[in-house]
């Protein structure tokens, strides 16, 4: 694969394998064409057949002009694309991502309504819910998106709910004693511990994203620390 070039470092980036999913990254969209080529011959070769329902173009500050085909099948171009479900969209922000977490922890939530309203559980449990359900579905790859509190609002607000629910309280509660008694984290440190703890691990991997991280790009909005 030809990959995209990253400054800073010497050898282009090909992309991501994972399991029998791949990502292929191009620098444009005739890359983009020899890359689908090559998977045509290597699938021809050891005659496998890929799925093209589940294969899209995600365009990222540019544009797709002409079709593209794999095993003679179109594969059409997307806004957004959802892998080992992470959102990625066409402007490469978080915002998609951030939204999902929210909405499926929003409806674990809903799921578990009759557990948490229960008066017979011990409060223990639902807080163990709370803790080991509800948090760990808002905070999935936490470590990319970052620790900002603002970034993390709607995610924090789905476990305050959570635990107002579980607890039998109001809105008025308040909920940084609520938290700190019953000994929940907030998301944004949570995020943050997470991050920092993939940090020092990502770092000293065997793949490209050691390094990235060994390799910062300047100028940057985001950074490790600051995002």
């Amino acid at each position: 694969m030809d990959g995209v070039d990253v400054p800073g470092l010497e050898e282009k980036i090909p992309g991501l394998l994972f399991a029998d999913d791949a990502v292929i990254l191009a620098d444009s969209e005739i890359a983009l064409k020899n890359s689908f080529l090559k998977i045509n011959l290597w699938a021809e070769n050891w005659k496998m057949k890929i799925n093209s329902k589940k294969c899209g173009v995600i365009p990222v500050d540019a544009a797709v002009e002409s079709q593209i085909f794999i095993q003679q099948k179109h594969v059409h171009t997307f806004d957004e694309y959802t892998y080992l479900g992470l959102k990625f969209n066409k402007n490469w922000t978080h915002k998609d991502t951030l939204k999902n977490n929210a909405e499926k922890a929003r409806r674990a939530l809903y799921a578990s309504f009759y557990f948490f309203k229960r008066r017979d559980i011990p409060t223990k449990f639902e807080v163990m819910a709370v803790k080991g359900i509800i948090i760990p579905i808002a905070t999935y790859w936490c470590e990319l998106f970052g620790m900002s509190a603002v970034r993390c609002y709607s995610l924090q607000k789905v476990a305050d709910d959570a635990t107002r629910i579980a607890m039998n309280v109001g809105k008025s509660t308040a909920m940084n004693r609520l938290r700190t008694e019953l000994n929940i984290a907030q998301i944004n440190t949570k995020s943050s511990i997470a991050r920092e703890r993939a940090y020092h691990k990502w770092s000293s991997s065997r793949t490209w994203i050691a390094d990235l991280i060994n390799n910062p790009m300047l100028n940057r909005k985001d950074t490790w620390v600051t995002g």
